[in-house]
């Protein structure tokens, strides 16, 4: 199964060379500028970021048997 993310947003659209090239601290917005140039919401993007990301073992907390959800970077500073 091939994971689709948003549509019309693939490895030949405007966004893809941009992203592939990022670095950590533009990366978010280059991903949301693209989600949202076909009209998805933000919420929308980082849900389909977290279906992206495989779950890693930090994302696991063993002590309260809790998924830690990723979020942007960008965001967490923003709270």
């Amino acid at each position: 199964m091939q994971y689709k993310g948003a549509p019309k947003v693939g490895p030949k659209s405007v966004y893809a060379e941009e992203i592939i090239a990022a670095d950590n601290d533009e990366l978010w917005n280059l991903v949301w500028m693209a989600f949202s140039s076909v009209g998805l919401t933000e919420t929308e993007a980082i849900q389909q970021a977290r279906v992206a990301r495989v779950l890693r073992s930090e994302d696991y907390d063993l002590e309260t048997k809790t998924v830690r959800l990723w979020t942007p970077e960008l965001l967490l500073k923003e709270l």
